[in-house]
C-alpha cells in the first residue's frame, strides 16, 4: 500500500555554531559532537563541532513522537548554512527576492556535509531512543539551477545563451558535484544505520524546457548521474510530480506517467547488465513533494489526492508519497496559490477539519480504508479505492437511431435484461449508428476512466445484433472534443461482455460508440445495433512494460586507419550484417607493411559500461566467412577513457551464422573497443583483407 509519510527539511536547523579540529569545552547551550576523540574515530566524523542543545532536543522530541505513533520520517537534506556556501554563489529570484537557499556546499565544505549526515544517521538511527529517519532525500530538485545552485563554478543561465547548449554544459558538472554529495551521504548513512533509503531529488520537467530558464532537464542530469555513480551506491529517485495526476503537460512527470521514470531506471540497470533490475535500489521511486493549488478549489484538491493514491497503488515502483506541506501556514491561509493540503482553518490540532474534503480524502488513503470499505471519502465521492470495484453511474444517454420501445436509457440503467436497439438497416456496412453515454456533471470536473465494458443483448446464450466492428471515443477532460480510442472487433465473451482497457487512464465526461459494421438480430433478420449496457470503469491497471534486455550496446563513433573505398567503416556499427567494412588489400597475412598495421576502434554512446564479451560479425558469402582475421588483438578503454587495456590475442572464428563471440578474461568498465588483426584473413579470391560486418560489445 502506498502511503503518505511525514517529511521534514532539516538541513540547516541544528545551528552549527562552529567546528574545531580537536575536542574543547563548548560554550553554554552547545554540546560537542562527537564527545571525544574515541567517539570521533569510531563514528567516522571528520571534525568536532559545537551544536545547539535546544535544537537537538526539539528534533529529538518530534522524531520520538513520530516513532511512537508509527509514523515513518523522511528528511530532505538541503539549504547549506551561509558559512558553507560559496560566497560568490549568485542565487536566484524567488517570491520577489534573491534566494540563496539552493547554493550547494562549497567544494571545501564537503567533509562538513558528510559529518552533518553522519550526525543525523547516528542520532536518528532508531537505536538511540531519539527516533529514526527512514528515508533521506539529498538536496532538492537538482535539475534546477535555482534549487541546486552551483554558481559561480558553473554560471547560471543567461538569456543571451543558447538554452540547450548551456544545459549540456551545466548538467555534467552538476552530476559530478551531486554524485560526490550522494556518495558522501551514502557513506555516512551506511556507517550508522540500516533499513534506510537514500533518494536523489528531481523535479517533474523531464526534458530541457524552453520557458524555464533555471531548468536543465531531469533526464539530462539523470543521464550524467548514471555515468557518474551508476550502482556504486544505493540510490532511488525522489520525484516531484506536480500538476494533474492523470493528464500530464508535455513530457512532464505526473503520477500517471511516473511509470516512464521507472522504465527509464530499469533501462539504465539493464544497460549495466543487471539481470534483475527490480531488486536494485535505483528502481525505488517516491513522490516526495507534490501538491495542487487552492485556486483549483478544495474539492479538486481532494479529488487529486484520491486519484494520486489510485494511480500510485497500481505502480509497484512508487513506494510512498507526501504533500508539499500538510497544512497551510498562517501567512498563506486561503491564498489561491497555496499548496497546503489542509486549510489553516482546520486548526493546528485539526479540531475543525473533520468535514474538510482534503482531510477526508487524506484519511481515505490510509491502509485501514483504502480498498477495505466503501464508506470512505474517495469511494463515496469519486468511486476510487472502494472495497469492490464498480462502474460509474452514467447520467444520460443518446443515439441518432432509436427503435420505438427500445429506449436509449436502457444502456445506462445497469440492468442487462433491458435492451436498447437502433432502427433496422438493410445492410451492415458503414451504418453510422452511434450511442452516447455521459457521466453526471460535477463540480470536481471530469472522471478518471481506465476501461469500458459493453454488455450485448443475449438470446439463448448467444449475442445478437452486436457490431462486428466499432469505434470508441471519449471526451477530453474539458468536454470540448472527442478523443479517438481506436477501432475494435472484439466480440462478447460467454457472459455477453466485452472489456476494452484504455491505453492509459483518461479524464473524461463520457463516451461514444460508433458502429461501423452491424450484424443481424436473427439468422433471417435485419441489421441492428443492440446493446444491454455500456459502463465506464476506473479500474484498469497501469501496465508496467519491461524493456527488452540489453544484449549489446550502441556505438556513437567508429574509426579505422585503412579503408577500402566504398566499404565505409561506419558499416561496423549499423547493426546491419549486409553492410561491410573492408581494409585495402595486404600483400600477405601479416598485418604490416605499407597499409598496416591496420585497426578499427569504436566508442559507445554512453559509458563506462560493463563489457564481458565482444562479438564480431563476419562478411558472409555462400556460407563462408570472408576477410575474417585468423588471429587478432582486442583492447578496451579504461573506465576513464584515457588508456587502452589489452585483453589478449584471440583466434575465435565465425560460426555458420557469421558470428564470433569472444569471452574476455574479466568484465571491464569501458567506453570502447579496438581490434588489431595479427594474422589477416582472405576474401573469396584469395586476397588478404581485413573485413567485418559488425562489432558488438556485450554485458
Amino acid at each position: 500500500m502506498v502511503k503518505f509519510i511525514l517529511i521534514v527539511e532539516i538541513a540547516s536547523e541544528f545551528s552549527i555554531v562552529f567546528w574545531i579540529w580537536a575536542p574543547i569545552a563548548c560554550p553554554a547551550g552547545l554540546q560537542l559532537i562527537p564527545a571525544n576523540e574515541a567517539q570521533r574515530a569510531a563514528a567516522g566524523y571528520k571534525r568536532f563541532r559545537c551544536l545547539a542543545t535546544a535544537e537537538i532536543q526539539k528534533w529529538d522530541s518530534l522524531f520520538q513522537r513520530d516513532q511512537s505513533n508509527g509514523i515513518q520520517t523522511a528528511a530532505v537534506l538541503w539549504s547549506a548554512p551561509s558559512r558553507y556556501q560559496n560566497p560568490a554563489c549568485q542565487g536566484g529570484n524567488w517570491a520577489g527576492g534573491l534566494m540563496k537557499d539552493g547554493c550547494v556546499p562549497n567544494d571545501g565544505a564537503m567533509d562538513d556535509f558528510e559529518d552533518y549526515v553522519n550526525f543525523l544517521a547516528q542520532r536518528y538511527s532508531g537505536k538511540t531512543g531519539n527516533g529514526k529517519i527512514s528515508s533521506y532525500a539529498v538536496w532538492n530538485e537538482v535539475a534546477s539551477s535555482l534549487w541546486f545552485d552551483y554558481s559561480p563554478t558553473v554560471p547560471r543561465y543567461s538569456a543571451t545563451q543558447d538554452k540547450q547548449a548551456w544545459a549540456n554544459v551545466y548538467a555534467p558538472v552538476v552530476a559530478r558535484k551531486y554524485g560526490d554529495m550522494l556518495r558522501r551521504a551514502n557513506n555516512a548513512i551506511a556507517r550508522q544505520t540500516s533499513s534506510v533509503m537514500m533518494y536523489a531529488s528531481f523535479d517533474m520537467l523531464w526534458q530541457v524546457p524552453a520557458g524555464e530558464d533555471s531548468h536543465v532537464g531531469t533526464k539530462n542530469v539523470l543521464d550524467k548521474l548514471w555515468a557518474e555513480i551508476g550502482t556504486s551506491v544505493d540510490w532511488g529517485v525522489a520525484i516531484h510530480p506536480y500538476g494533474d495526476p492523470v493528464e500530464a503537460s508535455g513530457d512532464n512527470i505526473n503520477f500517471q506517467n511516473v511509470i516512464n521514470l521507472a522504465n527509464y531506471q530499469r533501462q539504465q540497470l539493464s544497460q549495466l547488465g543487471v539481470a534483475d533490475p527490480a531488486s536494485k535500489a535505483q528502481m525505488k521511486i517516491v513522490a516526495s513533494e507534490q501538491g495542487w493549488q487552492r485556486s483549483e478549489s478544495v474539492p479538486v484538491q481532494a479529488r487529486n489526492i484520491c486519484e494520486a493514491q489510485f494511480i500510485s497503488a497500481r505502480n509497484p515502483a512508487l513506494l510512498w508519497q507526501t504533500h508539499n506541506y500538510f497544512q497551510e501556514i498562517p501567512a498563506e491561509a486561503n491564498h489561491p496559490t497555496t499548496f497546503g493540503l489542509v486549510p489553516f482553518a482546520a486548526g493546528l490540532a485539526l479540531d475543525s477539519g473533520a468535514q474538510m474534503p482534503t482531510l477526508q480524502a487524506y484519511g481515505a488513503t490510509g491502509a485501514a480504508n483504502w480498498e477495505k470499505n466503501d464508506s470512505h471519502y474517495c469511494c463515496t465521492q469519486f468511486n476510487l479505492g472502494c472495497a469492490t470495484a464498480r462502474p460509474y453511474q452514467a447520467g444520460s444517454a443518446n443515439s441518432n437511431s432509436i427503435l420505438q420501445g427500445w429506449p436509449i436509457n436502457n444502456v445506462i440503467d445497469r440492468n442487462r435484461a433491458t435492451i436498447y436497439s437502433s432502427n433496422a438497416y438493410t445492410s451492415g456496412s458503414n451504418s453510422g449508428v452511434f450511442v452516447l453515454a455521459y457521466l453526471p456533471a460535477r463540480a470536481e470536473g471530469a472522471y478518471v476512466v481506465g476501461s469500458v465494458k459493453i454488455a450485448a443483448r443475449m438470446v439463448n446464450g448467444q449475442p445478437v445484433a452486436f457490431p462486428a466492428r466499432y469505434r470508441l471515443n471519449l471526451t477530453n477532460a474539458n468536454n470540448t472534443a472527442w478523443v479517438d480510442i481506436g477501432s475494435f472487433t472484439t466480440q462478447p465473451d460467454a457472459n455477453g461482455i466485452v472489456t476494452i482497457n484504455l491505453p492509459r487512464l483518461m479524464r473524461t465526461h463520457g463516451l461514444m460508440l460508433a458502429a461501423d459494421e452491424l450484424t443481424k438480430d436473427a439468422p433471417n433478420g435485419q441489421y441492428y445495433l443492440q446493446l444491454a449496457d455500456i459502463e465506464m470503469w476506473p479500474t484498469a491497471a497501469i501496465a508496467t512494460p519491461v524493456p527488452t534486455p540489453v544484449t549489446s550496446y550502441d556505438f556513437s563513433n567508429v574509426v579505422a586507419n585503412n579503408i577500402l573505398p566504398g566499404w565505409d567503416v561506419k558499416n561496423l556499427i549499423d547493426h546491419n550484417p549486409a553492410s561491410v567494412y573492408s581494409s585495402n588489400a595486404f600483400p600477405s597475412a601479416n598485418n604490416s607493411g605499407v597499409n598496416g598495421p591496420t585497426y578499427v576502434a569504436a566508442w559507445l554512446k554512453a559509458g563506462p559500461l560493463p563489457v564481458s564479451k565482444v562479438k564480431l560479425v563476419a562478411r558472409m558469402a555462400n556460407g563462408r566467412a570472408l576477410g575474417f582475421p585468423v588471429r587478432y588483438h582486442i583492447y578496451l578503454t579504461n573506465a576513464q577513457n584515457s588508456a587502452w587495456l589489452y585483453q589478449g590475442e584471440f583466434g575465435v572464428q565465425a560460426d555458420s551464422t557469421g558470428k564470433a563471440v569472444i569471452n574476455l578474461p574479466t568484465t571491464v568498465q569501458t567506453y570502447g573497443v579496438q581490434i588489431v588483426p595479427s594474422q589477416i584473413g582472405t576474401d573469396d579470391n584469395g586476397g588478404y583483407y581485413f573485413q567485418l560486418a559488425d562489432i558488438e560489445l556485450m554485458p
